[in-house]
């Protein structure tokens, strides 16, 4: 063989070489954007339906009446920022007193917005239940593992 024909075909195996990690990086990166689109609408759609749910109690106390559904939207994006606060458990009681404040700037009564606070947490509370009996019941402890017997330790010698 003549030494351009070898040159040529070692070319020809490094572009091979070079074109499968390509198309192998092409790859995980079209995974790795899958993965990322479905966390994204499967947080939005969590965030949509606690939300949601949340304007269905507001019907239903009567306090969206006297509140546009503007502000009610403007409102709750902020308090969940003042439940994320690391004051109190579960956010109990930052969480009253944001939707008391704010939803009274709003015109609904102490009453109402009190009320609507505590149904807001326990629809978090009772969202999450499914979640931690499902946790509790698989059994997710970490592994124990198995004693040794002393003859079959190395470290210790022969017994």
């Amino acid at each position: 063989m003549s030494p351009e024909t070898t040159v040529l075909q070692d070319l020809l195996r490094r572009t091979r070489r070079r074109r499968q990690l390509l198309l192998c990086l092409r790859g995980v990166a079209i995974c790795l954007c899958v993965i990322a689109g479905v966390l994204l609408l499967t947080g939005w759609a969590a965030h949509r339906f606690r939300t949601n749910n949340l304007a269905i109690i507001v019907l239903r106390i009567g306090a969206l009446l006297t509140c546009l559904a503007t502000i009610y939207f403007a409102f709750i994006p902020i308090i969940l920022l003042v439940m994320l606060l690391p004051v109190t458990v579960n956010g109990l009681g930052t969480s009253q007193v944001a939707f008391v404040l704010f939803f009274e700037i709003a015109g609904v009564p102490k009453p109402a917005a009190f009320a609507l606070s505590v149904l807001f947490v326990a629809l978090g509370v009772v969202g999450n239940l499914p979640g931690g009996v499902l946790w509790t019941r698989s059994g997710l402890t970490p592994p124990q593992e198995p004693p040794q017997d002393a003859a079959q330790d190395p470290a210790r010698g022969p017994a």
